[in-house]
């Protein structure tokens, strides 16, 4: 019924003829109503018989000294609101289309109901994979609502944008701060413009709203997609940011570029889980798209949540040894031991350690240690070192007896008891040889000095006999034998004899001399090169001139 009258003679009211009876009749079409009838959808508004609103005006018992209540009198009549119900704005829809040719579109703005009051509501536009100022022109302001109005409506510029071949991009509409009212659930929506000449572009979109992940996974694998292959290259950023999720310690920040090469339509990015066993049993982290190129993206695309699934807490760790045996040469100076948690725990781990002896002596054969050792949280490994030391004594393996203890957050394995065996390394035995396998003098030189080595040095005084025997050469007139013993003191690595070398008149060739090591003392060896020759170089030619005569028979 409320459709039925217009507006007239100010402030929203029609102009009415009342009659003693009750039947009203509106003078503009010439429609009637019950009196009961224009009460329910009308607030009747006679000048003299006001009455508090929502209260039914009656009709006086004497209407000849009301003039609005004789035939051809006057009274007003206005739509009626109950006051107590304020109604919501919003858009009448969410999505708005418009061809990029149309030059404007028209938005329209609602109310859930009539109002009594004046209503105010602002509005404005903003970029979503449209750009203002190369596809449509920005707008803002406010509507106003008069009593009774239930519609108004704005409109929003479109440019048509040349150099552009997105065939759909879209604005972001938004009403904000309500007089009056309150916002509706449509208080944003999207404005579509379209370019009917332009190629159709991929729309790009997490594959899902909603991923999950378990904590102990350790990595959330997310997929981006585009619902059409294209024949160009497609790229899209991504990022991501906590939700009830921290980054750091829930999870590690991931950004960058998604590319999709010409008919590729799904492309994927990781997320880093941390394992943090805490009290919430789910945590959230938003996944958000933006910038693409040669494609479209839609508000409803740009976000994701990744939710991440609590891991059971774990049950208290076993720390113990990890291996039972170990073992360490006995001059390899040092030796590390490990010491393992069964798994990872999220509170600090502690644990004592001691040696003590076996067979092996402590201050002798290894130095005592003991400690604690500290598990971070996460951490699954520690260890320590124990000094081993090295005597000249040769004996048989020794051990050492490893023991775990007094653990806190953690119970003791069944290898809290562990056993180090140091393996003896039997002396070095220092061997005594010459130099080098050959040796030269020059028979004019007189003397040929010959070396002798240690290796290695020896800490106590070493002995080996040396000796001449011919090669070639011959003792007497070639060479001096030469035969004794030489002495190596402690530390020291090199000794020499002296061979004698005499020199004869005659033109031969290089002779030589054998060299001999034997009889190396208790504390020593003979190397490999215990024989050695000695190369005397004889003279060269004189180069003399032989004359022959010719003999003469008489």
């Amino acid at each position: 019924m409320t459709n039925h009258f217009t507006a007239g003679g100010g402030d929203n009211y029609v102009w009415l003829k009342n009659h003693p009876n009750p039947t009203i009749l509106v003078d503009t079409g010439g429609i009637t109503l019950t009196y009961e009838q224009a009460w329910v959808n009308y607030l009747l508004d006679f000048p003299e018989t006001d009455g508090p609103e929502g209260v039914l005006p009656t009709i006086p018992d004497d209407p000849e000294n009301y003039p609005a209540y004789q035939p051809g009198g006057e009274g007003r009549i206005r739509p009626y609101v109950p006051a107590t119900i304020t109604p919501t704005v919003q858009f009448d829809r969410e999505r708005y289309e418009v061809d990029e040719m149309a030059g404007t579109a028209t938005v329209t703005v609602t109310l859930s109901n009539a109002s009594a009051e004046t209503v105010l509501v602002d509005y404005l536009t903003g970029d979503d994979t449209a750009m203002a100022g190369s596809d449509y022109t920005t707008v803002s302001g406010t509507l106003t609502f008069a009593p009774g109005e239930m519609s108004q409506s704005f409109e929003v510029p479109i440019l048509v944008n040349e150099e552009d071949d997105v065939r759909e991009e879209t604005v972001l509409l938004m009403l904000e701060n309500p007089v009056q009212a309150t916002l509706g659930i449509t208080s944003e929506a999207t404005l579509t413009i379209v370019d009917p000449t332009a190629l159709d572009l991929p729309r790009v979109r997490f594959s899902s709203d909603m991923f999950e992940v378990h904590e102990e996974e350790g990595t959330a694998t997310i997929t981006v997609t585009l619902n059409m292959t294209f024949t160009h290259q497609v790229s899209v950023d991504y990022a991501t940011s906590d939700g009830t999720a921290i980054a750091g310690s829930d999870y590690m920040t991931a950004s960058g570029t998604l590319t999709f090469v010409p008919d590729e339509t799904v492309q994927t990015f990781d997320v880093e889980i941390l394992p943090n066993f805490g009290d919430a049993p789910e945590e959230t982290v938003h996944l958000m798209l933006s910038n693409p190129v040669s494609a479209t993206l839609g508000s409803s695309d740009r976000q994701a949540t990744l939710t991440i699934i609590d891991a059971t807490p774990p049950t208290t760790p076993t720390v113990q040894f990890s291996s039972s045996t170990f073992s360490v040469s006995e001059d390899a100076g040092t030796t590390t031991v490990m010491v393992e948690l069964s798994h990872a725990f999220d509170q600090e781990v502690t644990v004592n350690y001691a040696t003590s002896a076996d067979t092996a002596t402590a201050g002798s054969d290894y130095e005592e240690a003991s400690g604690m050792l500290t598990f971070a949280p996460g951490a699954t490994s520690q260890t320590f070192d124990i000094t081993i030391l090295t005597d000249d004594e040769e004996e048989s393996d020794e051990t050492v007896q490893l023991t775990l203890s007094n653990p806190s957050n953690a119970e003791l394995g069944s290898q809290a008891v562990a056993v180090l065996t140091i393996t003896d390394v039997p002396p070095v035995v220092p061997a005594v040889q010459f130099s080098q396998a050959a040796f030269e003098v020059n028979e004019g030189d007189g003397t040929a000095t010959i070396q002798v080595t240690l290796n290695p040095a020896a800490e106590a005084e070493v002995t080996v006999e040396y000796a001449t025997s011919d090669g070639t050469a011959t003792a007497g007139s070639d060479y001096t034998e030469a035969s004794g013993t030489l002495t190596f003191a402690a530390g020291a690595t090199s000794q020499t004899f002296d061979i004698t070398i005499l020199a004869d008149e005659e033109e031969e060739t290089d002779e030589t001399v054998q060299l001999t090591l034997s009889n190396p003392s208790a504390n020593a060896e003979l190397g490999s090169q215990a024989t050695a020759t000695l190369t005397i170089v004889g003279p060269e030619p004189t180069g003399g001139v032989q004359v022959y005569l010719p003999l003469i028979r008489r």
